[in-house]
């Protein structure tokens, strides 16, 4: 109801400019993002600085809708899908790793931390050059043609094989497995390539608990001191998907503990795709919400599966004096646990 609603508004009264913008750039081909991406990384040198011992930037001077405190994560040089197409040997089990738009561009360390488990356990990762963003972004304005478009190009990429695809972003892992098909599952043109895409997606750590023997995964870790995790439910994984227990598996294994639970792991964390930018205000005072209650478990880490919460959740230990707790995503922490 709440997408047919933004879909008849959109119609009617048109997309917000910044919305539109967003659902603009990340509908771009392939080339274009990739070249703006490579601009953008040289120009924020110019904009932002570095924040040492963190991946972020702060910015210089002045500027709109970003704040003194404003967490603005760096742009990869080269994107992640121009660095590794494929990564394994012949003859061995194969996934296809769907990016996501934060992994490609900006956070690289995600979808290399993915390889190496996978790489790992003997699993090649293909990473299908043409896969687009999945348009969660633009179904959450309104924009269905756009969104048509974007499952178009990502059935091309992905569909007609029967290898899984793994995801290590909850949004889109849910647009795979369920926003196209609900929005387009009567599409003759589209539904049977949907439908094999929706039945061939799993979560990274979906995919490590169920297809992969777990004493075998033990046994690539280093045995060390446990260390103290908190881990924040994304909306997506946890209240779409129904993913909860996995991701805590995964974490319990590369941290050598039990999660240290939040009061409220599965509250949201604001950032609500581009709700953040058109709702700063209420944006962070829900995050300032879910900053308090990690900060009280006195963590050493807090770890989460989804880039955009990742990205929010930094922010938020920014602005929090009671915190500087690390953020990482699940698959990050178990790379590192890896044996030398």
């Amino acid at each position: 109801m709440v997408i047919a609603v933004r879909e008849a508004f959109a119609n009617e009264m048109g997309v917000p400019p910044l919305k539109k913008a967003v659902a603009e750039t990340l509908s771009l081909p392939r080339s274009v993002l990739d070249a703006g991406a490579r601009i953008g990384s040289m120009a924020q040198r110019l904009a932002f600085k570095g924040v040492p011992g963190t991946s972020g930037l702060y910015r210089r001077f002045a500027m709109p809708g970003v704040d003194k405190e404003q967490y603005v994560p760096q742009l990869a040089a080269k994107s992640f899908r121009n660095e590794v197409r494929f990564s394994g040997k012949p003859g061995q089990p194969r996934v296809v790793f769907f990016t996501g738009c934060m992994t490609n561009y900006s956070m690289t360390e995600i979808g290399h931390s993915l390889v190496k488990v996978l790489n790992g356990l003997g699993v090649s990762v293909e990473v299908p050059s043409e896969q687009a963003c999945c348009g969660m972004p633009m179904l959450a304005s309104g924009e269905a043609d756009v969104v048509r478009k974007q499952a178009g190009r990502n059935m091309k990429a992905l569909a007609n094989d029967d290898v899984p695809i793994v995801t290590a972003c909850a949004s889109c892992g849910h647009m795979l497995k369920h926003g196209y098909l609900d929005r387009f599952g009567d599409d003759e043109e589209l539904a049977a390539g949907l439908r094999n895409i929706a039945e061939r997606t799993l979560d990274i750590s979906e995919y490590l608990m169920t297809r992969v023997d777990r004493e075998r995964l033990e046994g690539l870790l280093e045995k060390t001191a446990p260390v103290s995790a908190t881990y924040h439910d994304p909306c997506h994984l946890r209240k779409a998907q129904k993913i909860v227990e996995e991701p805590r598996a995964v974490l319990e294994m590369a941290t050598g503990g039990p999660v240290n639970e939040m009061r409220r792991p599965e509250a949201c964390c604001g950032l609500g795709g581009t709700y953040c930018l058109a709702n700063m205000e209420r944006s962070k005072r829900i995050q300032a919400k879910k900053i308090d209650d990690a900060a009280a478990t006195h963590a050493d880490v807090m770890a989460t599966a989804c880039p955009g919460c990742i990205l929010q959740l930094r922010d938020g230990i920014r602005r929090n004096a009671a915190t500087d707790m690390p953020v990482k995503h699940v698959i990050q922490l178990l790379a590192e646990a890896m044996k030398k």
